[in-house]
């Protein structure tokens, strides 16, 4: 009975230490990241067109989130920066059996509904680190690069969570150098 008492403290003692050890991050950043969005478009004028919206966009929904991100005027005051280079769109069609009630007659169908994946690619770079993130949006027979751009945001402002010690250290010897 000692035994399983003192493997229980043990236990205890362990996961008690793991959650010390790893901080959640804060709601909001102590100083918001300053972020520089630009776009490399490549590509036919269509393609051209929808990167240069999304990197708008994108910034637009950078800059509501006052609470982790501020818009940089230039790379050089940027501590993260986001090339946005690529948008494609693929289709997918997908089969399902619909079941239909017609009076007392029941009867499955075979319905073909056409999804649109929005995808939008960015070089993204977190005080010198290279990271390649992917937006995407999935919808129903429609969407647009708008939608792809919300989800990229949403994954940078992910990331910065997730690394926020890392990024917050970072950041205080960036400001401490100047």
């Amino acid at each position: 009975m000692k035994g399983f008492a003192f493997c229980s403290l043990w236990s205890a003692v362990v996961f008690a230490s793991a959650a010390f050890a790893q901080q959640d991050p804060p709601k909001k950043a102590a100083s918001p990241f300053l972020v520089f969005v630009s776009a490399s478009p490549k590509g036919e004028p269509a393609v051209v067109e929808d990167i240069l919206e999304a990197r708008e966009e994108l910034e637009k929904r950078l800059k509501k989130n006052k609470k982790w991100f501020r818009i940089a005027e230039s790379a050089a005051d940027a501590e993260i920066t986001v090339d946005v280079e690529a948008y494609w769109v693929r289709e997918e069609r997908r089969t399902h059996d619909q079941r239909h009630v017609a009076g007392s007659a029941n009867h499955t169908i075979q319905v073909d509904t056409i999804y649109r994946h929005h995808s939008l690619r960015a070089m993204t770079r977190f005080f010198g680190s290279v990271k390649e993130m992917t937006g995407t949006q999935v919808k129903r027979g429609g969407g647009n690069s708008k939608g792809a751009a919300k989800d990229l945001a949403d994954r940078l402002e992910r990331h910065c969570k997730e690394n926020y010690w890392a990024l917050e250290e970072k950041q205080k010897a960036r400001t401490s150098s100047n």
